[in-house]
């Protein structure tokens, strides 16, 4: 059987109430309420809400992207936002970095260059066919089509399959009108 993704939105579902259940207890055991209701003041509020915000559509845009850019690519960003972040903390804060951090940072950039260099050149090249199945006695069966081939991501077969039988189910919808 095949496994049944989940939207986006079925995720940060999934995620939401854990993660503010853990955020208020964290904050209900570290800090008094009492005095953080005394300090509490309208441009508190309205940076906290601005940071709720952020941080909220920062989680949809990583979840909508891990959709869209598959696991591989998504650690590949994660990779990369670190030396991102040591890059702009180095030009805008004026911070130094120690020589091993550098090389650590080359280190990754290297490994990043090499994979996307051997995912470029890879041997196997994502070819696609949209035949249809064969049944147990070699016939072909009109119902649905699978896909054969090759390619690096299955969600990403799966989404190219799905969008060229919407594409062809809307062409149909047009002939037949």
């Amino acid at each position: 059987k095949a496994e049944e993704t989940l939207s986006p939105m079925h995720v940060y579902a999934l995620q939401a109430g854990p993660a503010a259940l853990v955020s208020v207890m964290f904050a209900l055991s570290t800090e008094s309420v009492g005095r953080a209701m005394d300090q509490l003041t309208p441009p508190v509020v309205r940076m906290i809400s601005l940071t709720s915000v952020s941080a909220i559509s920062l989680n949809f845009l990583g979840i909508f992207s891990l959709r869209d850019l598959g696991a591989s690519m998504q650690q590949i960003i994660g990779k990369l936002n670190t030396i991102c972040t040591m890059a702009l903390s180095v030009g805008l804060l004026g911070e130094t970095l120690p020589a091993i951090v550098l090389a650590g940072s080359g280190i990754v950039l290297a490994g990043v260059a090499i994979f996307e260099h051997g995912k470029r050149s890879s041997p196997e090249s994502p070819t696609l066919s949209l035949a249809p199945p064969e049944d147990k006695q070699g016939n072909q069966s009109d119902e649905e089509s699978h896909v054969h081939g090759t390619c690096g991501d299955s969600e990403e077969t799966s989404r190219l399959v799905l969008r060229s039988a919407e594409t062809s189910k809307e062409a149909e919808r047009r002939r037949a009108v």
